[in-house]
C-alpha cells in the first residue's frame, strides 16, 4: 500500500494528468506524468484499469495491488513534485509480478523520473 501522501485520489486531479501529462508506454502499461503544483511535495500516483481489460474485479484489483507494491518499493527513488497516472493495457492482468516490476521500473527509467538506476 502506498502511503497516503503519495496517493492521487481526486477525479479532477487524475483527469488533469490524463489530459496534460506526457505519455510513456510499455507492452502492457501506459504512464502519464505531469509536474505537480509544488515541486517539493511528494509524488502522487494513481492506478487505472478498466473493465475492458478484464471483466473480473478480482483480477483488476490484483493488478492494482501488484503495481502499488512495485512502486512502494521504489518510491524513494522517484523524484518529488510529480503527478503520475499508471494505466493497464490489454494483457496486463496476465503478466507475472517480476515482469510487471521490470516494465514499471523500465517505464519510469525511460521517463527519467528515477533518481538512481536500480539494477533490475
Amino acid at each position: 500500500m502506498l502511503p497516503p501522501a503519495h496517493r492521487l485520489r481526486k477525479t479532477k486531479e487524475i483527469e488533469h494528468v490524463w489530459k496534460r501529462g506526457r505519455s510513456f508506454f510499455a507492452p502492457t502499461i501506459q504512464c502519464k506524468i505531469v509536474a505537480g503544483s509544488d515541486p517539493a511535495a511528494p509524488t502522487k500516483i494513481a492506478f487505472v484499469i478498466g473493465t475492458k481489460i478484464d471483466k473480473r474485479a478480482v483480477r483488476r484489483n490484483l493488478w492494482k495491488r501488484r503495481a502499488r507494491e512495485v512502486l512502494r518499493a521504489h518510491i524513494a527513488e522517484i523524484m518529488t513534485g510529480l503527478d503520475i497516472v499508471i494505466s493497464a493495457k490489454k494483457g496486463a492482468v496476465d503478466v507475472s509480478f517480476a515482469d510487471m516490476e521490470k516494465m514499471l521500473v523500465g517505464l519510469l527509467r525511460s521517463a527519467r523520473v528515477l533518481r538512481q538506476s536500480p539494477n533490475i
